[in-house]
């Protein structure tokens, strides 16, 4: 959905999870909301994707667990904690409405929510990449401004703007936001996608200095990282 109106309540910097998600709930109030993107969904990102009951939780209450599981990504009802030579499995208990995890693949889930942000109203634009803020006579934020994929500048207008564009933020940079908490990489992390094993649910192995697991996910395959 597109259109060329360049003032809003709210202008969300990233349309991934975050971005949708918050979109979608202020659209809801009846605001008035654009997203912009970079990217066009469905679009993977960089992220082992599996979601704790917490998120679970607000995903069954936004409306969307059943075409979240209708997508093909399994439900995910037992953990298993490999560690000290022990292997301990848990059943995920029935709470706060829910009784399972999920691990779907983010060109799935992203497309999910951004479809739901579209569906309460929120103006999409696609392909736009934020560059950087806006600022009235006062100084105050008031937009953002960016380009499309052909390098034609756009420019948003808006009494709010909400940086939801990822570790490198834009937004961030240009408002001078400060770091309260800075920590070192204490390590790293490698993933990748394998099938032809059923595996029945999360598996976690802990050793001296590492860990990994398995998140079953879509296509019958689970995201096994290290």
């Amino acid at each position: 959905m597109t259109s060329k109106r360049s003032r809003y309540d709210v202008v969300v910097a990233g349309g991934r999870v975050a971005g949708s998600a918050t979109a979608m709930l202020l659209a809801r109030l009846g605001h008035d909301v654009v997203v912009v993107d970079q990217a066009s969904f469905p679009s993977d990102t960089i992220s082992t994707h599996s979601i704790a009951r917490s998120g679970v939780v607000q995903i069954q209450r936004w409306g969307l667990l059943d075409p979240v599981l209708d997508s093909g990504t399994p439900a995910i009802r037992q953990v298993t904690f490999h560690a000290l030579g022990e292997s301990v499995s848990r059943t995920i208990k029935h709470k706060a409405g829910v009784g399972l995890v999920v691990s779907p693949r983010r060109y799935v889930l992203d497309t999910i929510l951004a479809a739901a942000a579209e569906r309460a109203g929120t103006n999409a634009r696609h392909g736009v990449t934020v560059t950087g803020v806006q600022r009235d006579r006062r100084g105050r934020v008031a937009g953002t401004y960016g380009h499309d994929r052909g390098g034609a500048g756009i420019d948003i207008g808006a009494r709010y703007v909400i940086g939801a564009d990822g570790l490198r933020s834009r937004v961030v940079h240009s408002v001078g936001a400060a770091i309260n908490e800075a920590r070192p990489a204490g390590g790293a992390v490698q993933y990748a996608y394998y099938a032809g094993i059923r595996w029945i649910g999360i598996e976690l192995f802990v050793t001296e200095r590492s860990f990994a697991g398995v998140f079953p996910t879509h296509h019958g395959q689970a995201c096994i990282w290290v």
